[in-house]
Order: C-alpha cells, then structure tokens, then sequence
C-alpha cells in the first residue's frame, strides 16, 4: 500500500477511514454507514462485525481475548469443551464469530500495522495429505491435525488494537458465503 502510493492518496484525499470486506459474502454492505458510523462513535482504531454461531461445530473463527487483547481464535484450536461451552442463559461463551468484515482507521493502519506486517504470524494447526510409501497413496487425515502452518491473517492485527469495536449483526441480513458447499441442514450459502 505505501510502495504504491495508496496510503498517500487516502492521505491526501482526507480519508479517515477504511472498510475491508470478504468478497465471498453475498450480502455485505460496502462502506456501510452503521459499521463506520458506530466504529467512529466509540473512538475505535479497529472494528469487526460479528454474528453469532448457529452451532457449536460451525467451521467460523471466534472473537475472543488473550492475555487482555482482542483476538481471534480459529475454530480447529478450539477444544470441544471450549467450544460447546455456554453461558447462564444458554448462549455460546465463544459464539461472536468472525465473517471477515472489518473497520480501520488510517491512522491504526499507517502507524500501527504497517509497521508490524512482516511480524504477524499465527500458527494453525491443519490436516495435511501426505504419501504413505507403505501403502502406496495419498493419505488425507479426516479426524486429527497432522501438521503446522504459518499463517498471517487480517484479523491478525486485532491484537495492536488499543480502542477495539464489536458490532452484533443480524445473519440473515448481513451474512452469505458464496465458498461452502450446501450440505444437508446447512443454510449457511444460499
């Protein structure tokens, strides 16, 4: 972005503030004047919208907080007691997941993450496929994580946030994969 020339021309053109979408989302509200309205509203350098879980097993990364910082947790690190784990009226204590819809101010951006981007790694546990010589084919683990992955994320500035902004948003209205595959009891891709 600054090798480019765009942090200069959001500079020059007095844009304060930056909205960073997932294109695979059907229904997401480009520059949506709730998201930014509210994030400026609470003084925040970084905001995500969130929506909560339909299950427990829904493949989403979730909200969360880590030694005092803002984070999020990717459902395969999870364990199953963490993940099935609800409050006293029943609600998923780690349910605000993750739909990669995102507010920045300029600032935060220039002074904050770009400085920083090249140290922004998280680890991520994955099924990798591998060649089982002995049996002569490709094996795909199905059940357990076999390997590690470096991986650097969008959301993995949340941690350099010191002003962080959530807003719960309704699925129905605000929320279409395009990526999975419709599955049986699934109405998560329309």
């Amino acid at each position: 972005m600054e090798k480019h020339g765009v942090v200069d021309d959001m500079k020059r053109r007095n844009i304060k503030y930056i909205h960073v979408f997932s294109i695979d989302n059907a229904l997401v509200k480009p520059a949506d004047p709730v998201f930014i309205g509210y994030c400026a509203n609470k003084n925040a350098d970084c905001g995500n919208k969130v929506l909560w879980k339909i299950d427990p097993n829904e493949k989403v990364g979730v909200m969360a907080e880590k030694d005092g910082k803002t984070c999020i947790v990717e459902y395969s690190d999870l364990d199953a007691n963490l993940c099935n784990a609800v409050d006293k009226n029943g609600r998923l204590i780690f349910g605000a997941a993750n739909i990669c819809n995102h507010f920045f101010t300029l600032d935060f951006l220039t002074n904050t993450i770009l400085p920083s981007i090249g140290t922004m790694y998280h680890i991520a546990r994955k099924k990798i496929s591998y060649w089982d010589k002995k049996r002569g084919k490709t094996i795909t683990p199905t059940e357990k994580s076999n390997g590690f992955k470096l991986e650097s994320f969008i959301f993995d500035v949340f941690p350099l946030s010191q002003r962080m902004a959530l807003l719960d948003i309704c699925r129905d209205e605000e929320f279409a994969p395009v990526k999975n595959a419709p599955e049986l009891g699934k109405t998560d891709t329309p």
